[in-house]
């Protein structure tokens, strides 16, 4: 809960100066758009539990409105930020994959490790993309 509310508020801060920073013609000032690289180990997890639906080949178009991996470079770090969030909020609570979902591939349930694992790299990219530094 605390996570959420200095995310949300942080997500707030870097928009207003998103605005303020857009130059008249609608680009970017100083803050960019970097590319996300998925570590190899959380990438394998969503592979397996999480781009049967969010993905754009997906037929599940609820799914893939609310997040598309395959467009995550699109979206601006603020987006980003905010997406994170939502991952590691759903899988915490055990709402994704869905229980329907999980009737067909029992399988692809998180394993707590990797729960945590997806929630800890979500907290290091959100830090990333506010611009903290690593330690």
């Amino acid at each position: 809960m605390k996570r959420s509310i200095l995310l949300g508020l942080l997500a707030i801060g870097l928009l207003i100066a998103y605005v303020s920073l857009t130059s008249p013609d609608g680009s970017a000032g100083s803050i960019t758009n970097e590319e996300t690289v998925f570590p190899e180990n959380v990438a394998q997890v969503l592979q397996v539990s999480c781009y049967d639906c969010h993905t754009t080949a997906s037929k599940n178009t609820k799914a893939k409105e609310k997040l598309n991996f395959d467009t995550w470079n699109d979206l601006t770090a603020v987006q980003k930020i905010g997406k994170l969030d939502e991952i590691c909020t759903e899988i915490t609570k055990g709402s994704m994959p869905t229980e329907k979902y999980l009737s067909y591939y029992p399988d692809r349930k998180l394993t707590p490790d990797q729960i945590k694992m997806i929630c800890k790299w979500v907290d290091e990219e959100s830090g990333k993309l506010m611009g903290e530094k690593e330690e």
